[in-house]
């Protein structure tokens, strides 16, 4: 994990060595082993470095190659070293010690702006072409290391952390209405626009470049459900799916520190678990030590996996923490003060979250591995059900449906019902959705914020065999988008620990998107390929668990044991005072919440409150002001609306 900033003027000022060190202090934060700054004219750089990683050790940055021509700051982490190092031959001077960062840049010299789809991991770096006198920058397929930038007519400045870009000069916080929009109504899924106006991102599987004549971006991977994998045997689905999980693993494991992994109960934090474990065990050699991270519960046992817990950590023999969380409930404040958020994340277990990180800290832990990803690619949903209805394949339907729970089937119904509508009447019936608003939110504000109209993610003119191939496709994009990794990033790097997220793994990504609906749910088992693959390697408890763990008490015990807080945040709002939200209904909301009624409140205090949050405790403190009317300039500093 690192930092990165820097500064490209096209107008062809040199860069000034002050402003240089004002950012290299703005990202500080995120590397307290290392740091360094690079300077040539037009174009300066500054990196900071936590290390994580036997090659880190032997890195230094901003790096340099083949006589200055070529200069790179990266943040990430390369997990197909062996594949790539013998991919750029004997031709290139590398070995198994040489560092992530250099092995990306050989990668651009080699393959120039394709370099990015030669690598596998999380990623976000920036490169300096001399020859060719322009910025390279890409970031990794699943969005996992971020790069924020402002390009203006005279610069281009990049950085890890958005202060680093509102430091400079004038690039005041000013808020991005769009985006207040999108997550009050939970759309907030966007691959390059950020909370503040001119700020943007580089899109997942991003990659620019930037030179005085101009801007050149692209997406260099998407992912191809409709290459399905088709083998003669579970056995064969089951050998490839061990395969890449294990190289996933084994490549996420390497570290300097202690490696900790979030362990709960289900199949995925207990599937990555064992399987480090499985390959440690088999390493005579290794000298990786493993520890676990375990929310568990006193006084709310319905969100108490210890029994399921206790079958991994006996059966691996694994040192273990368990965190007893029952104070730790929902929207509890954190702790640590010095985190910041770039934007606002409906999340509202961050004190979980952080009672894992203290320990970690104190543990020395600079890693942990997480089960992120895996139930959204693991799970096809009802899209392969309305796939056998349109197809008329009805006793496959009716087969799949014996084993689907009452409640699911209900919604089963209702999407099949739609799916039977002719298309004429779905055109017209959309007509008059357009510019309907929930009925908690402002029509206005949301018309005049574009929010009403954002087109989201499309399918970019892909034409898909059947509904599971498209809804394969479109998921994979949004969770790409996922606002809640860069919450995870964020949050960790403020108590110096490295998020790793081995379901996430390209290789992991590729295959599961390729496979068949029926491997991934048959006779009522979701994960079905998973729980095979798994056997002799998870506890035979964990395999034949039916079910997932349900943290609404914790829910409603954070709305009661916050509620004088919720309820000075309802007096104060700012959404409310301007109009933009009905305080009467949100009021009513929080009554129902506060009682146990979770539907339909709780999404709606949650994106109404971690938004409030955001503003008053990130924006405001990243030097935004108050809200103006719209069109409205205030003086510098302050926020206004476009």
């Amino acid at each position: 994990m690192s930092g990165i900033a820097g500064v490209f003027n096209l107008d062809g000022s040199p860069v000034a060595a002050g402003l240089l060190d004002g950012m290299l202090r703005d990202i500080s934060h995120l590397g307290p082993d290392d740091s360094g700054l690079w300077l040539r004219g037009v174009v300066g750089f500054a990196h900071t470095q936590l290390r994580t990683t036997p090659e880190s050790r032997y890195e230094r940055q901003p790096l340099t190659l083949c006589n200055d021509k070529y200069t790179i700051v990266w943040d990430g982490r390369v997990d197909n070293r062996p594949q790539l190092i013998e991919e750029l031959g004997p031709e290139v001077s590398v070995t198994e010690f040489t560092p992530d960062a250099e092995l990306a840049l050989w990668s651009y010299v080699k393959w120039g702006d394709d370099a990015p789809k030669r690598l596998v991991g999380d990623f976000a770096f920036v490169i300096w072409d001399d020859s060719r006198q322009r910025i390279f920058a890409a970031r990794d397929p699943m969005g996992l290391r971020t790069v924020y930038y402002h390009l203006t007519d005279d610069a281009f400045v990049f950085a890890s952390d958005i202060r680093a870009i509102t430091n400079y000069h004038g690039v005041a916080p000013r808020l991005n209405k769009l985006m207040v929009g999108l997550h009050l109504l939970g759309r907030n899924h966007e691959a390059e626009q950020t909370y503040y106006q001119g700020i943007n991102q580089i899109a997942p599987a991003g990659r620019m470049s930037v030179d005085v004549n101009g801007v050149n971006k692209d997406l260099y991977w998407q992912p191809r459900p409709w290459d399905v994998i088709e083998y003669d045997t579970l056995e064969e689905y089951v050998e490839h799916f061990r395969t890449v999980f294990r190289l996933s693993v084994e490549s996420k494991i390497r570290g300097i520190t202690p490696i900790g992994i979030t362990l709960s109960g289900g199949m995925d934090s207990t599937s990555i678990a064992c399987t480090a474990a499985d390959i440690i065990k088999r390493n005579p050699s290794s000298d990786t030590k493993l520890t676990t991270f375990s929310s568990v519960f006193d006084d709310h046992e319905a969100a108490d996996e210890r029994s399921y817990i206790r079958h991994v950590l006996d059966k691996w023999d694994l040192e273990h923490n368990f965190i007893l969380s029952d104070n730790l409930w929902a929207f509890k404040p954190l702790q640590n003060r010095d985190v910041f958020f770039s934007q606002p994340y409906a999340v509202p277990f961050q004190a979980r979250h952080e009672g894992t990180l203290q320990l970690a800290r104190k543990a020395n832990v600079r890693v942990i591995l997480t089960g992120e990803g895996g139930d959204e690619q693991l799970n096809p949903g009802f899209a392969f059900l309305l796939d056998h209805l349109m197809g008329f394949r009805l006793r496959k339907l009716r087969q799949e449906l014996k084993f689907v729970a009452p409640n699911s089937r209900k919604s089963f119904y209702k999407a099949a019902f739609w799916a039977l509508v002719p298309e004429r009447i779905k055109r017209v019936y959309s007509r008059v959705r357009v510019g309907k608003a929930p009925r908690w939110i402002n029509y206005q504000f949301l018309k005049s914020s574009g929010a009403l109209s954002h087109t989201g993610i499309t399918t970019e003119g892909h034409k898909f065999k059947d509904l599971h191939t498209e809804t394969t496709f479109v998921g994979l994009r949004g969770l790409s988008r996922q606002p809640h990794f860069t919450y995870i990033r964020e949050l960790w790097e403020s108590y110096q620990v490295e998020p790793r997220h081995p379901f996430l793994d390209l290789r992991v990504i590729d295959f599961l998107s390729r496979l068949p609906p029926h491997l991934k749910f048959k006779q009522g088992w979701t994960k079905y390929l998973l729980r095979k693959a798994m056997e002799g390697v998870l506890p035979d408890e964990i395999i034949s668990r039916p079910g997932k763990t349900i943290f609404n008490d914790l829910l409603v015990t954070g709305y009661r044991e916050e509620k004088d807080r919720i309820g000075k945040v309802l007096r104060d709002s700012r959404l409310i005072s301007q109009g933009w939200v009905d305080g009467d209904r949100l009021r009513s909301y929080f009554d129902d919440v506060v009682q146990g009624n979770l539907s339909p409140g709780n999404r709606v205090m949650l994106s109404f409150l971690t938004f409030e949050d955001w503003m008053a405790n990130y924006f405001d403190s990243n030097g935004g002001g108050t809200f103006a009317p719209p069109g409205q300039l205030l003086v510098k500093g302050s926020l206004y609306w476009r």
